[in-house]
């Protein structure tokens, strides 16, 4: 700081250390209201009890997929790939929400299971 002290004089460098402090303080107070009330839901289920047996086509992992109304799930599940434990954390909730997922096994040969018993998530508002 001491080359701004001597550019600017002492009173304006100050001023001018106590606006970017001010801005970086801002900035990090609109990064923290963005994230906060943000909500996740967490969803365990039992493994499956074909997974990891030596079959022609095992369980290879789960996919996740969410609704917004009972029984109607998107075409596509929400997790990239197949899910090999048993627990997918989904950050892409809105508060004020209600969301529906079910779990289907994935074998080795990418066919899915029937649809396991469906879970209802209410997210709570802001």
């Amino acid at each position: 700081m001491p080359a701004i002290r001597e550019m600017l004089g002492s009173k304006t460098a100050r001023i001018l250390i106590l606006v970017l402090l001010f801005c970086s303080i801002l900035q990090i107070l609109a990064c923290h209201r963005e994230t906060r009330g943000s909500h996740t839901v967490t969803l365990t289920w039992n493994e499956s009890a074909s997974a990891g047996k030596r079959e022609a086509d095992p369980v290879i992992g789960y996919n996740v997929y969410r609704g917004t109304k009972s029984q109607v799930y998107g075409p596509e599940p929400i997790n990239a790939l197949p899910i090999e434990g048993t627990k997918f954390v989904d950050t892409g909730v809105e508060s004020g929400k209600t969301y529906y997922y079910v779990v289907k096994t994935v074998t080795s040969r990418k066919v899915e299971s029937v649809l396991s018993n469906e879970t209802v998530v209410i997210i709570p508002p802001n």
